[in-house]
C-alpha cells in the first residue's frame, strides 16, 4: 500500500460523494414534479418513477463495477421470472450486500422498477433511504419489541403498496442481520434447540417470510411434490384450486410464483464492505451469486413446517458455502475454472449517458431554482 493508492482510493470516494449529490437530489425533485401525475394516472407515475429508481440504481452498479468487483452468477436461470411475482430471500454478510445486488439486477431491463426490498429500518436514514421511500420499499424493525408491530406493518404493506403497485420481485434477507452480527446469537439459539452450529450463515427468521407467505403465497389443495430446479419448467405446473380466495385489487390477481434462494460467496469468505465498494480499497475480485427456484407450490404454508423448510435451506446455504470456500465448487458442474458461469456484465456506454442526464437535470435544476428565488 502506498501514498498514491491512499490518493486514488479518496479520489474515488469523493466522486462517489458527488455522484450522489447530482443523482439522489435530482431524483427527489423529478418525483415532486410529476407527482400531480399520480393523482391523474397512478400507472404512469409509477412506471416513470420505476424508470428513474432503475436509472439511479444503475449509477450504484457502476461503483463496484468501476472497482472491479465482478458478479459471477450460478445455478438456476432467473432471467424468465423478471416479469412473475417472486420472493428472493438472500443470506446477508456485509454492507456491499446491498450495493453488489442493485448491481446484478441493475444489469436485467425492467426488473428494477418492480422491485422492492424489505430492509432495516435504520437504512431509512442513509442517502439512498429517501429514494428507497419514494420508490415504496418496506422498512422492518429488527428489534424484539417492535417485531410483532413490523410484521403487522408488513402485511399491511403488501396489501395497500406492492400489490396495487402491480410489483413483480421482493427482496428478503431472513437472517435479520449481517452475519458477523448475528453469528454468537445464532448458534447460542442453535445450541439450545439441539441444531448444528453454522460458520456461513445464520439461522433466519421466521416472521417476515411466514407474513409474506400467508398474505400474498397460496394455499393450495394439492402440492406438487416432484423437485423442480429450473425455471424452463414452470409449464407443468397448471390452474390449482385454492382454499382460500386470491387476494385481488381490481381485476388482477396477486400471488407468489415463485421464490429465489440466493447465496452469496465473497473470495475466500471474507466479505466486502461498502467502504470497499465506493474506494476500491479492496483488490478486484468476483463474488458469486449462486440462484436456486422453488415453486410456490412446493413451499409449505403450516408455520413449523415452513419453519423446517426454511432452516433446511440455510443448511443447505452453510454446506455449499463451506464446499465452495474449501474447493471452489458450489456442486459438480460449477468450477472454479468458470465452467458452469454467467459474468454479470454493466452497459457502460448507457451508464455514461445517465451520468450525463443526471449532471444536466441537476444544472437544470439549480438555474430554475436560482430563477426563482432571484424573483423574490
Amino acid at each position: 500500500m502506498n501514498l498514491l493508492h491512499k490518493a486514488w482510493w479518496v479520489l474515488r470516494g469523493a466522486l462517489v460523494l458527488i455522484n450522489n449529490l447530482y443523482c439522489i437530489p435530482t431524483y427527489v425533485v423529478w418525483m415532486a414534479v410529476l407527482q400531480p401525475l399520480q393523482f391523474f394516472s397512478p400507472k404512469l407515475f409509477w412506471a416513470v418513477e420505476g424508470i428513474f429508481f432503475h436509472w439511479l440504481l444503475t449509477m450504484v452498479a457502476f461503483w463496484s463495477h468501476s472497482a472491479q468487483y465482478r458478479i459471477v452468477e450460478t445455478g438456476d436461470c432467473v432471467e424468465d421470472l423478471v416479469g412473475t411475482e417472486t420472493l428472493v430471500m438472500v443470506n446477508h454478510q456485509s454492507t456491499s450486500d446491498v450495493p453488489l445486488l442493485m448491481a446484478a439486477f441493475a444489469a436485467r431491463p425492467s426488473l428494477l422498477p418492480r422491485l422492492n426490498w424489505i430492509m432495516d429500518a435504520v437504512f431509512k436514514y442513509t442517502n439512498f433511504g429517501v429514494v428507497s421511500a419514494i420508490h415504496g420499499d418496506f422498512f422492518i424493525n429488527a428489534g424484539r419489541n417492535r417485531r410483532e408491530a413490523s410484521i403487522s406493518e408488513l402485511v399491511t404493506y403488501l396489501k395497500r403498496s406492492w400489490v396495487p403497485k402491480r410489483r413483480k420481485w421482493l427482496v428478503l434477507f431472513p437472517e435479520g442481520g449481517f452475519l458477523r452480527k448475528r453469528k454468537e446469537t445464532s448458534n447460542r439459539y442453535s445450541r439450545k434447540m439441539g441444531l448444528p452450529e453454522l460458520d456461513h450463515v445464520t439461522l433466519p427468521r421466521m416472521g417476515a417470510l411466514q407474513a409474506i407467505i400467508d398474505t400474498i403465497g397460496p394455499r393450495v389443495s394439492k402440492r406438487a411434490t416432484e423437485p423442480v430446479t429450473s425455471v424452463n419448467r414452470l409449464s407443468m405446473y397448471g390452474p390449482e384450486t385454492f382454499l382460500r380466495p386470491r387476494i385481488t385489487y381490481g381485476s388482477r390477481p396477486s400471488e407468489l410464483k415463485w421464490i429465489v434462494d440466493m447465496t452469496i460467496a465473497y473470495p475466500n469468505g471474507e466479505p466486502l464492505d461498502l467502504v470497499a465498494i465506493v474506494t476500491g480499497c479492496a483488490p478486484p475480485c468476483q463474488i458469486h451469486f449462486h440462484y436456486k427456484l422453488y415453486p410456490i407450490q412446493q413451499v409449505p404454508v403450516d408455520k413449523r413446517e415452513l419453519q423446517e423448510w426454511l432452516y433446511t435451506r440455510y443448511m443447505e446455504k452453510e454446506g455449499m458455502l463451506g464446499k465452495f470456500y474449501r474447493s471452489g465448487q458450489w456442486e459438480a458442474g460449477i468450477d472454479e475454472d468458470g465452467s458452469g458461469t454467467r459474468l454479470v456484465e454493466q452497459d457502460v456506454l448507457r451508464i455514461l449517458i445517465l451520468h450525463v442526464f443526471f449532471i444536466l437535470s441537476t444544472l437544470t435544476h439549480i438555474i430554475l431554482l436560482c430563477k426563482l428565488l432571484s424573483l423574490f
